[in-house]
């Protein structure tokens, strides 16, 4: 959790950073209009007295201005900035609905939802660890309505993630895709790592099982994740051995197959 939290943190940082450095460029951007827009009142005054010493000097102060300014440039600008922080808060807004969902992983009634939008709520959170070890390829299909409590689903997803980001090496590609047989709904995630032994793949589900280091890993992630498709009415399997990476298939019913056996 630690380390997930270090890696939203890093998420979140980039955004708020250059909102941060946008919202004091726009702060010297707003500076240059208000003495845009003084030197056009104080040239507005100068024609209503007919000062006309008064409005020649206001008329070469406000060219001096905007070609010190470079006007056109900094109307544009202000205007990019504003679609730039508007993308970021966008961007942090994603991140922190996606830990408020999984923050409610134990609560809430089953509900018909497409099985990627908890797979991409997922990879929204995971993403810092994602993105620094491994080329991610995807490969959805259109929609894949399940019964389910979505929040329990991202979090096996989450999980699952986690654990191809951490097994792959330099240059690791991590592949997520769907599709649906005879009813079901089918999720794989794959990592081309190192791969696991037949005695390590007997005991991947295991409570406490681990082969991360201690201190790095409970051994609860994947017990959990086996038990919440458990009850949902799916199976989850992995298919793994020595240098050939892994790749979880989670099989799930469709949510008119899931209505039909309730």
């Amino acid at each position: 959790m630690g380390q997930l939290a270090a890696g939203v943190a890093h998420e979140i940082n980039n955004p708020l950073g250059f909102v941060r450095s946008n919202l004091n460029t726009l702060s010297e951007y707003l500076d240059v209009f208000r003495k845009l827009l003084a030197l056009h009142g104080e040239l507005s005054d100068a024609y209503e007295k007919g000062e006309f010493e008064e409005i020649a000097e206001y008329r070469e102060a406000i060219e001096k201005l905007k070609k010190d300014a470079d006007m056109e440039f900094t109307v544009n600008d202000a205007g990019q900035i504003l679609v730039d922080s508007n993308d970021g808060i966008s961007r942090i807004s994603t991140i922190v609905k996606g830990l408020k969902d999984l923050s409610h992983a134990e609560a809430g009634e089953l509900v018909c939802q497409d099985l990627n939008i908890s797979l991409r709520d997922a990879l929204k959170i995971s993403w810092h660890e994602v993105k620094t070890r491994a080329e991610l390829v995807e490969d959805l299909c259109d929609s894949l309505p399940v019964r389910c409590r979505p929040q329990q689903l991202t979090q096996v997803f989450l999980n699952i993630l986690l654990n191809a980001a951490q097994a792959v090496n330099e240059k690791g590609k991590i592949t997520m895709s769907t599709g649906k047989v005879n009813g079901k709904a089918i999720v794989e995630i794959a990592d081309n790592g190192p791969g696991m032994s037949e005695e390590v793949r007997n005991r991947i589900f295991d409570p406490f099982f681990t082969t991360k280091p201690v201190g790095k890993g409970t051994g609860l992630g994947l017990s959990i994740a086996y038990n919440i498709i458990k009850e949902h009415g799916g199976t989850i399997e992995v298919d793994s051995r020595p240098g050939a990476g892994a790749r979880f298939r989670i099989k799930l019913p469709l949510a008119t197959e899931a209505a039909s056996a309730a």
